[in-house]
This record gives C-alpha cells, structure tokens and sequence, in this order.
C-alpha cells in the first residue's frame, strides 16, 4: 500500500472517532439538563415511638405524684439557702422500652405507611408509624413478648397477607 493511501485511512479513522465523540456532545441537552432530579430526602434527627395512651396517662400521673413529692421536701446548702430536690428526667414507660413489635412493612412515602396503618386500624390492631431515614416503616404492637409478637405475626400475615418481621425491645 501506498504512503498516501495509509494517511488517508487513518485520517478518515480520526475524523470518525471525533464525530463519534463530539456530535452527541452537540446534540445532546446541557450539562445541567442531563442531572437527574431527585427529591431531597427528610431531614430526621431520631425515630418517634407512639406510646399508647393508657401508658403515657399512667406515665403522667406517677411522674406528677413525684414531682409534687420532691418539691415538697427542702435542703439546705452550706450557705443555708434552701434547695429543692429535681425530678427524675421523664422517660419511656419500662413496658415500651422492653415492648415488642412486628414490622410490616417500610414505604419511602408517608401516604403509603398511613393507608397501611388505616387498614390496621379497621382491623382493630394497634400500629404506628416510624421514621427511619427516607423509610416510614410500619409495625404492629407493642407485644409484652417475643411469643406473643410470633404469634400475631402468623395471624397478621393471614388477615393482611404481608409477611412481617419480629424486632425487639432494641429496635
């Protein structure tokens, strides 16, 4: 082959390899057009706990019978002023923080978790709603033991059809 026919092919194979490179470039959107637009995820700092309302009115009554117990008794500092006693910091019931749960579900939409969490509710089980980063997962419960969350497991996932998870008092 000759010299001139080598140049040729391989200019013609630059001149491909840069239309290929260059005309999508052209045609193609912005820069800024070609990022995907993606909803900001919530800002969450810690899950809620919906306590229910039996304990959180038992809670309530023992934690005001306290504190109006501890400001009625007064100390005296070294100098003779009087002191008042504080209250214990308020806490979760004890029966919440070794409750157990069946998680049912985790939706990355709040709607979803709540229409799950109506349909809970029609069936008269008790439920809430937490927020886990970008999830909202459902659970059922509080159950006073694993037992008996492995129990109503079996019996939510033939009333629901949903196959639920057993979580412990560290979840």
């Amino acid at each position: 082959m000759d010299e001139a026919l080598k140049q040729r092919l391989v200019g013609a194979a630059v001149l491909a390899v840069i239309a290929v490179i260059t005309v999508p470039w052209l045609l193609g959107k912005p820069e800024s057009a070609r990022r995907e637009r993606v909803a900001p995820r919530p800002v969450v700092s810690t899950p809620a706990v919906v306590v229910p309302e039996t304990i959180v009115q038992a809670e309530t009554q023992a934690h005001a019978d306290a504190h109006s117990r501890a400001s009625a008794v007064e100390l005296t500092h070294t100098t003779g002023e009087p002191l008042r006693a504080q209250p214990a910091p308020t806490r979760a019931p004890a029966s919440v923080l070794g409750a157990w749960f069946v998680q049912l579900a985790a939706f990355s939409s709040a709607e979803n978790a709540q229409k799950l969490q109506g349909r809970l509710r029609k069936l008269g089980q008790a439920s809430e709603v937490r927020v886990d980063g970008a999830y909202w997962l459902v659970f059922a419960g509080p159950y006073a033991a694993k037992s008996t969350a492995t129990q109503a497991r079996g019996g939510l996932e033939r009333r629901t059809g949903l196959r639920g998870v057993v979580r412990g008092p560290s979840t």
